[in-house]
């Protein structure tokens, strides 16, 4: 089922019960786990995020530095796994110098968590795809290091662009803090 579609929510998950909004079931009643026993609940089985126009990694690097330069700045940053289609691989951060377009490594930022809100603005998608199978809905902020949840795959871009992101440097407790690159 299509849940959005530009922009609009079209339908909702629907388990067994009919609702006011949603007249019959949808077929996402699903048996999951949770401390050591079965759960039913209603929740997602693959979730895949596409847009009308996607960009190849060149166009998302480029769209960013033209963003950045409508903008004003003399830098932006790119946020890259250390290890390519890892499901919790350590982010990379890279200092994107508008002008030359040269990329340079930098120390571990802090990225404020994206709104829902932050989603309504112009985004700027990958044309390739990142799977990803975890336990949704698991009590772990790691998704599926803790044992409990109902399996779904996530197929989503592996790349996209924000127009706003907020970043801080790092204050030294987070655990992955290492000395300046410049």
């Amino acid at each position: 089922i299509i849940l959005v579609q530009d922009g609009f929510l079209k339908n909702l998950l629907s388990d067994r019960v009919p609702t006011s909004r949603i007249p019959r079931s949808n077929g996402h009643h699903r048996l999951g786990v949770r401390m050591g026993s079965f759960i039913f609940q209603t929740a997602p089985s693959v979730i895949r995020v596409s847009a009308g126009v996607s960009y190849d990694q060149a166009g998302l690097k480029q769209k960013l530095m033209e963003l950045a330069a409508e903008k004003g700045l003399d830098h932006t940053y790119i946020l890259r796994p250390l290890v390519p289609l890892a499901s919790f691989s350590p982010l990379c951060y890279y200092r994107l110098d508008v002008p030359s377009g040269r990329e340079e490594m930098v120390r571990p930022l802090l990225l404020n968590p994206v709104a829902m809100n932050d989603l309504n603005r112009d985004l700027y998608l990958s044309d390739s795809p990142y799977v990803h199978n975890l336990l949704f809905g698991s009590l772990s902020r790691f998704g599926s290091t803790v044992m409990e949840g109902i399996p779904a795959t996530f197929i989503v871009p592996d790349a996209m662009v924000l127009e706003d992101a907020v970043l801080k440097v790092s204050t030294g407790n987070t655990g992955y803090d290492m000395p300046d690159l410049e």
